[in-house]
């Protein structure tokens, strides 16, 4: 049963991430400011976070790591008891997975969410990013404050 919760917590992330891009990139043809702290943009992002390291044949390598990692939290998953940890992997590996499905697809991952604040603007992102920030943060707090998870980690 638990196997089975997991894999559909996995599709959905995959489904909202992917439905979001799609969605963006049909309907909104051009740049848009949503509202006075969020713009809908197109950004292309070969590279890592904040555009990092994207170079012509980053995309393979990215595709790579990837890959690798999610196998590893795959596995850190199957062996995961506590739920936070379960949760945290959740929200990390449907993240990687929606990424790389735009890897993939177009070569690189497609960032739409645009958030600023008094000039201030935080780089492009989507909603795999913002899982993979969920899914690290809980993980984080998981592991800092409950003694049990250090012990099997």
């Amino acid at each position: 049963m638990k196997c089975l919760l997991i894999i559909i917590a996995l599709a959905i992330a995959v489904v909202i991430d992917q439905v979001s891009k799609v969605y963006v990139l049909t309907e909104i043809v051009e740049d848009m400011q949503a509202n006075e702290f969020l713009n809908l943009v197109h950004v292309w992002n070969k590279g890592i976070s904040f555009g990092l390291f994207s170079g012509e044949d980053s995309n393979f390598i990215f595709m790579g790591l990837t890959t690798l990692i999610t196998l590893v939290l795959l596995y850190l998953l199957s062996k995961a008891q506590e739920r936070a940890l379960i949760i945290s992997y959740v929200f990390i590996i449907g993240g990687a997975l929606g990424n790389l499905i735009d890897r993939i697809k177009y070569g690189a991952v497609f960032d739409f969410i645009d958030l600023h604040i008094s000039g201030f603007h935080w780089p492009a992102f989507n909603i795999a990013d913002a899982f993979i920030c969920i899914g690290g943060g809980m993980l984080f707090v998981s592991i800092i404050f409950n003694k049990k998870i250090l012990k099997t980690t």
